[in-house]
């Protein structure tokens, strides 16, 4: 089954139209279209469809079941609640959690994505504020692949800190590169380039990008990578 069917399948099971559903998400009718056709076969505006058709955007995007929701469900909490429902402990502090960031980090998405999926995970305050990490400045999410290991595991969650977006040799960022979120261990290179490094050597090589590819492939540091959480899956 392709993008084209799960969303056609996806809206049906919502009893929506074409023009329901583009108003709901707040995208283009003609979007829709082309995407159920399969003219289109991705979307900066698969989160806020995935949404508004109530179906993970994960599964939308890829037809895979993720198997790490079950267990982060366990962790989040809706921003929307958590003040009646759990309060916050003095010790602790509250970090903005976006489960879908991995799909749409491109094309200026990110703020997208803040506002349509957002819950938030507890962290010791005693740590944010050891590190100096801003909660305002500060976000989680998924990496996504195995690139990184031993060091990040593909489903592990990743804390960010958006103040230090400044490459610090051999520390390990969040970038957007070509669209994608990626987790890597950065090096400055003469005259304004970067070394990108995957830890996991055997199967991932080493990028190097000029300061004019860097402009080119819409590579950016996102922020600093301060803590990981391991989440061990089936």
């Amino acid at each position: 089954m392709e993008l084209k069917d799960r969303l056609k399948l996806a809206r049906k099971n919502a009893h929506m139209t074409q023009k329901d559903l583009s108003i709901k998400a707040g995208v283009s009718q003609a979007t829709i279209s082309q995407l159920e056709s399969g003219l289109m076969n991705s979307s900066t505006h698969l989160p806020a469809i995935a949404k508004a058709l109530d179906v993970d955007a994960f599964w939308l995007q890829t037809g895979k079941e993720d198997s790490k929701q079950e267990t982060l469900s366990r962790l989040l909490i809706p921003v929307d609640t958590w003040d009646e429902e759990t309060p916050l402990n003095l010790d602790e502090v509250e970090i903005a959690f976006y489960k879908n960031l991995r799909l749409a980090c491109g094309n200026g998405t990110i703020a997208e994505v803040r506002e349509q999926d957002k819950s938030v995970l507890r962290v010791p305050r005693q740590l944010v504020d050891k590190l100096g990490v801003y909660r305002d400045k500060a976000f989680s999410a998924l990496a996504e692949d195995d690139s990184m290991k031993p060091t990040i595991n593909d489903g592990d969650i990743v804390f960010v800190d958006e103040n230090r977006n400044y490459i610090k040799d051999g520390k390990v960022f969040a970038i957007e590169h070509g669209g994608l979120f990626r987790c890597k261990r950065l090096y400055n290179l003469p005259d304004g380039g970067v070394r990108i490094v995957s830890d996991n050597k055997e199967e991932y090589g080493e990028e190097r990008l000029t300061k004019e590819q860097i402009i080119a492939q819409g590579f950016r540091v996102i922020g600093w990578i301060w803590k990981i959480d391991r989440i061990e899956v089936w």
